[in-house]
């Protein structure tokens, strides 16, 4: 990963790893964080943590460069962002049904597609636990784009 650092990369991670204080921290060495949240992790703005969303409503809050937003769907989703904005843009499902979701979710979705598919269907097999399979999953993956 270090050699990643400093290069204008971006990333894009999911709330197990995600937090303020590693998206801060990636910032100050040029490398962008779109991801998840979970909202229990310290360092959160208690206006983000603690609002009350309608179906549709965003709240995000901006420090040091990193913003932390929430938004409710059909749940609530928690992300930050140091690349994107909170604004909203359009969706097309794949009824082509338009709908507006704020755009660090839509890049995300984009880019962890591939992902979370290897994930899901890993874990629906019968036998390890679904997290030794993902661990063998990422190092599989990690190897293929070595050799490429």
């Amino acid at each position: 990963m270090r050699e990643k650092l400093n290069n204008g990369h971006a990333l894009f991670m999911d709330n197990y790893y995600n937090s303020f204080p590693l998206a801060s921290e990636l910032l100050s060495q040029k490398t962008y964080c779109t991801g998840t949240l979970r909202l229990d992790r310290k360092y959160l703005p208690e206006e983000v943590k603690n609002a009350k969303l309608k179906k549709g409503e965003t709240i995000a809050a901006y420090a040091e460069g990193v913003m932390v937003a929430k938004w409710k769907d059909r749940r609530v989703v928690a992300y930050l962002s140091t690349e994107f904005e909170n604004i909203m843009a359009v969706s097309i499902n794949r009824r082509q049904v338009q709908r507006e979701k704020p755009l660090p979710i839509l890049q995300y979705n984009a880019n962890m597609k591939g992902f979370h598919v290897v994930i899901t269907a890993l874990c629906r097999k019968p036998g390890l636990h679904c997290w030794k399979q993902a661990v063998v999953a990422g190092c599989k993956v990690r190897t293929v784009r070595r050799i490429w």
